[in-house]
């Protein structure tokens, strides 16, 4: 399988996608062709999640039984095994239980971090009811990023 590199929205670099279920050749310039190879690149990347998920079950059951987290491997590497809990803190039970016990304040927020996010939708409004005032500061407290693009296909 190879892939096409757009180059701008209008020129697109590619090279032969076939979908392997069908044997179709993906057509760059047809959306219903290009919504297939989506469908069909989803499923695919499903699959290989759940395959590579159960690959690592399995190594980890295997390091478990011998009583180690780290495999040597006959090509001389090393599968080494980490993760399977993950700590979740309740941090507002942890922020009160701790002021409560009477910990000071400078210390309680040393362990206990607070989030600072911004409501657009209120930011927005808040905008727009003081356009001269808050406006200004919201505007200048954003900006755009690239980010990835995701396309969603629906019935």
């Amino acid at each position: 399988m190879t892939v096409a590199h757009p180059v701008s929205p209008h020129s697109v670099i590619s090279t032969e996608l076939v979908i392997r279920d069908t044997g179709e050749v993906v057509d760059w310039q047809d959306v219903n062709s290009l919504a297939r190879a989506l469908d069909w690149l989803r499923e695919a990347e499903q699959e290989f999640r759940s395959a590579k998920a159960s690959v690592q079950r399995s190594i980890a059951y295997l390091a478990e039984q011998r009583g180690t987290k780290t495999l040597l491997l006959d090509d001389g590497r090393k599968a080494s095994v980490s993760g399977g809990t993950k700590t979740v803190w309740d941090a507002q039970a942890l922020d009160i239980g701790l002021r409560a016990l009477g910990m000071a304040e400078d210390r309680i927020r040393e362990i206990v971090q607070v989030e600072l996010k911004v409501k657009a939708i209120e930011a927005e409004r808040a905008a727009k009811a003081s356009p001269d005032r808050y406006g200004i500061l919201i505007d200048a407290c954003k900006t755009d990023e690239p980010s990835s693009i995701t396309v969603s296909l629906r019935k």
